[in-house]
Formats: structure tokens, C-alpha cells, sequence
């Protein structure tokens, strides 16, 4: 069985261990790049769906160059896609490409998390605890990876997505 490739391009591997505040690339099909950060990495468990997750924001913000973007434009309510948990593939297969590390400030992160825990039926935040209501943007209390990540961020573009 064959998987086909995702429409995130591959950049260079990162392989250095991720901190919070890092700003990563990604490359669309169309050659534009887009950009995330690290909000927490590496937690542990039941502070995660799993171990090992990391927690994620993609922004809607794109350029024609890999080069850092001014860190003001990378703010909580540019955010593409609601916020995720992800492993660590990402990086270690080249579609998240680290391209700055800067701290977080308070005012980077949303005031409030919410993940949607499909098997228990409650809203989560980001240290696994449950909270009363939904609030937006809401994701999934769920691991994702790349393929996940490009699903996401294609429906968000506008891109038909890659074949399974």
C-alpha cells in the first residue's frame, strides 16, 4: 500500500528539541510559506492526549521568503486553524521547519484553551482539565501529525486536499 505525499512541502529536518516560543515554517504547494509556533512542548501525560505532545498554533500568516516573520503578526487571533496537539514527525520529516526561537509572552497565548474530548464528551484545556463550556477556537483532545496538520491547514487555504 502506497500513501501518497501531503500538499506541505518538505524543508530542512529539525532535529533540536523544542522549546516553547519556537517559530516555525511551512511550505504550501504554491510555494508560499506559512507559520506556526510552539506554545508548550513535550508534556507529559495527563497534561496530553499523549506523551510527548506538543501544543500548537498555525497563523494565517504567509510569505514568499522562509524568513522569520515579524513576531507581531503572529498573534492569538490570526490563528488559521484551532490551536493542536501534534508529535514530533513534523519537524523530524522536515514539513515544520524551526526557523526562530523567541520566549512567549502572556499575551501570545489564548486566555483560554478548549479541546473537545470525543470519548469522555467534555471540553478540555491544555493541561487535560475539564472546563464548563466551548469556547473558540476549539480543537480536538486528540494526537495529530503532519497529515492531520495538512488536512487542516489545506481546507483552511482553500487547497483540495491530498489523497489518502
Amino acid at each position: 500500500m502506497t500513501t501518497s505525499e501531503p500538499n506541505l512541502q518538505q524543508l530542512k529536518a529539525t532535529r533540536a528539541k523544542l522549546e516553547a516560543g519556537d517559530v516555525f515554517a511551512i511550505l504550501l504547494p504554491d510555494g508560499r510559506y506559512l507559520y506556526g509556533r510552539v506554545i508548550l512542548p513535550d508534556l507529559p501525560r495527563g497534561k496530553a492526549p499523549m506523551p510527548a505532545s506538543n501544543l500548537i498554533y498555525i497563523y494565517d500568516v504567509t510569505a514568499t521568503e522562509k524568513l522569520p516573520p515579524p513576531l507581531d503578526s503572529l498573534t492569538r487571533d490570526r490563528l488559521l486553524i484551532p490551536p493542536q496537539f501534534v508529535n514530533r514527525l513534523p519537524w523530524s520529516r522536515g514539513y515544520f521547519e524551526t526557523v526562530a526561537r523567541e520566549p512567549l509572552k502572556e499575551s501570545d497565548r489564548l486566555r483560554q484553551h478548549c479541546f473537545w474530548d470525543a470519548v469522555r464528551k467534555i471540553y478540555r484545556n491544555e493541561a487535560g482539565d475539564s472546563i464548563p463550556n466551548r469556547s473558540e477556537p476549539c480543537g480536538d483532545w486528540g494526537l495529530g501529525s503532519y497529515r492531520l496538520i495538512d488536512d487542516l491547514v489545506s481546507d483552511a487555504m482553500g487547497i483540495p486536499r491530498a489523497p489518502d
